[in-house]
């Protein structure tokens, strides 16, 4: 468990909406910090408005793991979990803090639980045997062989589900293949609202997304790429694709897209409350108190002596 480790780094969790990023800005621009966000969608160049990278608020703070590919690959969690782990010995190098920053679930788990993901070279043969399957023989196959699956989403979409038994199958043929260790162990913070607080927050912060062009983003993205990507990135981009096709008015749209994300941030904290079931120790920091929030993440760091 991390609480019994060296911390070396610390973390910013929190579901949608909760200042993560002003956080992680203060705390870096105080301890000398660095920032690695951990947004699924936030590492696609083309997502901006939508995927509330607020650049904006990191002023000269560098981040990491935003804007580094495009929406033409299918970033995975085992790309993540590389690519964090490089941008972290990448600050240590320099002697800074590593301050990881973000609220998808899987991706937290990644590091914070050390999934061992190994790189898998795509089988074309097991490719061609399985493209006459349905995408439920798919599903039953993946299930049967990781009966513990993560992410769900990849019992859905057929491209992931693919990917998914290939990978499943060649862990079970490779029992021998040796993985570097996770370097990371992070003093965890979460930030909590109460509903209804949270509530405002998400709607006023979406009203200001639209405001600034989030629909107008949209339109441009579907414009060079395939509409089934642009679904598939959910939440924003699903009901605004939804909407230029007049699937809505505005109004209908606003709403929906407005309850899916409360909906969505809900799961987050679902996310959260699994990790410390299965024994992850949060500093719990009420958002309301944005001042007291710097001071308690401050205290901690002294107090565990954050190695840097």
């Amino acid at each position: 468990m991390l609480d019994k480790l060296i911390y070396n780094s610390i973390a910013i969790i929190g579901a949608t909406a909760t200042g993560k990023t002003q956080l992680g800005v203060a705390t870096a621009t105080c301890h000398n910090g660095e920032i690695i966000s951990c947004d699924s969608r936030q590492v696609y160049k083309e997502l901006t408005l939508g995927s509330g990278k607020d650049l904006d608020e990191y002023k000269d703070i560098p981040y990491h793991l935003i804007d580094i590919c495009d929406l033409s690959s299918e970033y995975t969690v085992f790309d993540f979990q590389k690519d964090c782990i490089a941008s972290f010995n990448k600050i240590m190098n320099v002697h800074h803090l590593p301050i990881l920053v973000g609220g998808t679930g899987l991706y937290l788990n990644a590091i914070f639980n050390s999934y061992q993901l190994i790189p898998v070279p795509e089988n074309h043969i097991l490719r061609t045997q399985l493209s006459s399957y349905t995408q439920e023989e798919l599903a039953n196959m993946l299930i049967e062989l990781n009966p513990r699956l993560h992410n769900k989403t990849d019992l859905s979409i057929r491209e992931r589900t693919v990917r998914a038994i290939e990978i499943a199958l060649f862990k079970k043929e490779n029992h021998s293949v040796t993985l570097n260790p996770n370097p990371i162990r992070p003093l965890i913070f979460k930030i909590n609202f109460e509903r209804d607080i949270l509530r405002a927050r998400i709607r006023k912060r979406l009203k200001q997304r639209i405001d600034d062009g989030m629909i107008d983003e949209v339109a441009h993205i579907l414009a060079h790429n395939d509409e089934d990507r642009i679904l598939r990135l959910g939440l924003e981009y699903r009901y605004t694709t939804q909407f230029l096709k007049g699937e809505y008015t505005f109004d209908e749209y606003f709403e929906k897209l407005f309850i899916a994300i409360c909906q969505f941030a809900k799961r987050q904290e679902t996310w959260f409350r699994k990790m410390q079931r299965e024994g992850l120790n949060f500093i719990d920091l009420s958002g309301s108190n944005v001042d007291e929030m710097k001071k308690t993440v401050t205290s901690h760091i002294f107090q565990n002596k954050i190695i840097i």
